[in-house]
C-alpha cells in the first residue's frame, strides 16, 4: 500500500502535464547551492492537478511544485506542497510519510507547507533537510521528565519498567501494575548520584536543575560530564525520584568541544562494549579495511551498520540490549544495541568512542553514540541513521563505560525554547 502511494505522489507530480518554470521563478532556498548541488530541473504542477493530488492525500493542496536536483552526484527530488490550512498540511504530511513507510524524514512540514524528499540515501535525504533550510540548525530544547539513579540494572528489564512506570501514572490504583512494578525492583541497582553532559551538541553548555537540589556538583570526565550527588530521594511508585529539568542546545553536525585527551577509558573494553574479543578485532579489521584516518574508519562502521544492511532493525523486545555477540549471532537488535555494536568497533578500531542518550525530538527515547576526531572534538553519530546527528537530537546522558545512569519514571516532556 505505501508503495502505490508513493507511486500516485509521482504520477500527478511528474508524469501528468507541468508547467516548467522560469529562471526567476525558482525558490530563493535552491538558488543558494552549497558547492556539488545544483538544480536539473523544477516545475509547477497545474492548480486542477495540484487539488487533485490533495484528495488523494487527504488534505487541501493549492500549489505543487517538483525539484530536481543534483546533490554531489546523486539525484534528489523535494516536492513541495503549498496546503490551504495548517490541518490540511498535517494530513498530507502524514500520508506522503506513510508512503515512506513511516520515515519521518522524508516528510517534513513548515507551516502549512510540506515537503517531501524522494531518494533512496536516507542519509541525503536528512541533510537536505539543513541544506536546503527546511530544518532549523540550531534549536536549544527545555526537557523535563522524573527519573530514578541507577548504578547498574538489567537492560532488558529497563524499557518494560519504563512501560509499567507510565501504566501506573495512568492509572495509580491499579494494584497488578504496583505488583508488576515490584517485581521488577529489583533488577536495578539504585544510587544518589546522576551524571549529565555539560554540552548538548556543539558548543552551548546545558543547564540543569533538580527537585530535590543536588547536595554535590562536580565536574568529571575531563570537563565532559557533570556529577550531581543528592541526598535521601523522595519515592514514586517505591522508586527514588528526582525530577530533572534540562536546557539542552542542539547544533546540526556541530563538534563538541572538549579539553580530553583520550585514555584507556575511552578505548579499553567494558563488560558492554568487548573490543578486544579476537572476533571484534576481526571483524573490525574487515570493516575497516585499508582506510587512514578516523574519519574514514568510522564512515566504514557507519556504513557496516546501516540497518537492513549486515542487522536489522526490529526484533521482538522494545528498547532490546542484547549485549553485542548475541547481536552478531542473531542479526537483529534496536538503537541501543546498535549504539553498543557501534562503540564496540570504534574502540576496536582504536577510535575514542563512548555512548550517548537522551531523545529524538518529535519521536522516542534514543541511543546513539560519538567519536573523537582530529582534535576537533566529539563528533555524534547515530548508527541506526549511518550519518552524524542533527539539531533534532537532545543529548543529556553519556556513559563510558555502557552503564545508564537514570530510570525514567515519566514521559519526558519536550519544548523548543529557540529555534534558527
Amino acid at each position: 500500500m505505501a508503495h502505490r502511494l508513493v507511486r500516485l505522489v509521482l504520477v500527478f507530480a511528474l508524469v501528468s502535464p507541468c508547467v516548467a518554470a522560469s529562471p526567476g521563478a525558482l525558490p530563493s532556498r535552491f538558488q543558494r547551492l552549497p558547492a556539488g548541488w545544483k538544480v536539473i530541473n523544477h516545475a509547477e504542477t497545474p492548480r486542477q492537478q495540484a487539488a487533485a493530488v490533495g484528495q488523494k492525500l487527504g488534505g487541501r493542496v493549492l500549489a505543487l511544485t517538483n525539484t530536481l536536483l543534483d546533490a554531489e552526484g546523486r539525484r534528489l527530488q523535494v516536492n513541495l506542497f503549498q496546503c490551504a490550512s495548517d490541518d490540511g498540511a498535517e494530513a498530507v504530511r502524514k500520508a506522503v510519510a506513510k508512503a515512506h513507510g513511516g520515515a519521518a524524514d522524508c516528510a517534513i512540514r513548515n507551516g502549512k507547507t510540506v515537503v517531501e524528499f524522494v531518494c533512496d540515501d536516507l542519509r541525503l535525504v536528512k541533510r537536505a533537510g539543513y541544506v536546503l533550510g527546511f530544518r532549523p540548525r540550531v534549536v536549544t530544547y527545555r526537557v523535563s521528565f522524573e527519573a530514578a539513579p541507577i548504578k547498574k540494572a538489567d537492560y532488558m528489564a529497563w524499557n518494560n519498567m519504563f512501560n509499567l512506570l507510565l501504566a501506573w501514572r495512568e492509572n495509580p490504583r491499579d494494584q497488578k501494575t504496583l505488583e508488576q512494578i515490584a517485581a521488577l525492583r529489583g533488577k536495578f541497582d539504585y544510587g544518589r548520584e546522576i551524571s549529565l553532559r555539560t554540552h548538548g551538541l556543539g558548543a552551548t553548555p546545558s543547564t540543569y536543575v533538580f527537585k530535590p537540589q543536588a547536595v554535590q556538583d562536580e565536574v568529571a570526565a575531563g570537563g565532559d560530564v557533570r556529577r550531581f550527588s543528592f541526598g535521601k530521594l523522595p519515592q514514586t511508585a517505591g522508586l527514588p525520584c528526582v525530577s530533572v529539568t534540562a536546557t539542552v542546545t542542539s547544533e546540526a553536525f556541530a563538534f563538541v568541544p572538549t579539553r580530553r585527551k583520550p585514555g584507556p577509558e575511552l578505548l579499553s573494553p567494558t563488560e558492554y562494549w568487548p573490543s578486544k574479543d579476537p572476533r571484534i578485532v576481526e571483524l573490525t579489521a574487515k570493516i575497516t579495511g585499508d582506510r587512514k584516518t578516523d574519519a574514514q574508519k568510522v564512515e566504514a562502521i557507519l556504513a557496516y551498520l546501516m540497518p537492513g544492511r549486515n542487522i536489522r532493525f526490529g526484533g521482538p523486545i522494545t528498547g532490546s540490549r542484547y549485549g553485542v555477540p548475541k547481536v552478531l549471532e542473531q542479526g537483529f537488535g534496536q538503537c541501543w544495541d546498535f549504539s553498543d555494536l557501534c562503540v564496540t568497533l570504534c574502540r576496536a578500531a582504536g577510535i575514542p568512542c563512548r555512548q550517548v542518550a537522551g531523545w529524538l525530538h518529535g519521536q522516542c527515547g534514543h541511543i546513539w553514540a560519538e567519536v573523537m576526531l582530529d582534535r576537533k572534538g566529539w563528533q555524534q553519530i547515530d548508527p541506526t541513521a549511518g550519518m552524524a546527528c542533527g539539531s533534532d537530537y537532545i543529548p543529556y546522558l553519556t556513559s563510558e563505560t555502557g552503564h545508564m545512569p537514570i530510570l525514567y519514571l515519566s514521559m519526558p516532556k519536550v519544548e523548543i525554547l529557540q529555534a534558527k
